[in-house]
């Protein structure tokens, strides 16, 4: 009997060993750190419900990503009136965006705020590049911001 509680108590360890090294752990995600340049995309009505939804596109001629905040430089020469907010991000499998309270960019122009990317936002990741997307209820909108990595 003895044997056999010595016997149960290895193999009680090595499974208890073996499970163990198969548990998973998981990566923080990666640093969204660096300068990006891209497109920036507002469809207004996006339901329908109001109207035929209407897409207005800007090129963001420079995204930058610090630790924790994000500047974001648009193309203001076209037709389209975007501001250049910036701000602070969290990241984790999504990405939320959060204007500080001065940094809509808008202070002097014509643009619009209410255009401004804000909020929680879905994340993919192809190869140096970041894509955001958000269905935005409140606005009616699809925000989709593609961007392409400058620098590490």
């Amino acid at each position: 009997m003895k044997k056999l509680s010595i016997v149960l108590a290895i193999s009680a360890l090595v499974i208890l060993a073996v499970s163990c090294a198969k548990d998973v752990i998981l990566q923080p995600p990666a640093s969204l750190q660096g300068e990006y340049h891209g497109l920036y995309s507002f469809t207004k009505n996006y339901s329908g419900s109001a109207g035929s939804p209407q897409t207005l596109t800007v090129p963001i001629t420079k995204w930058i990503f610090t630790e924790t905040g994000y500047n974001m430089k648009v193309d203001t020469t076209g037709d389209v009136a975007f501001c250049s907010p910036f701000g602070h991000y969290t990241l984790s499998d999504r990405v939320e965006l959060d204007q500080d309270i001065n940094g809509s960019g808008c202070s002097g122009t014509v643009a619009d705020a209410t255009l401004n990317p804000e909020g929680d936002f879905t994340l993919r990741r192809p190869p140096d590049s970041v894509i955001l997307t958000q269905v935005n209820d409140t606005k009616d909108a699809f925000i989709e911001i593609k961007l392409e990595r400058v620098t590490q």
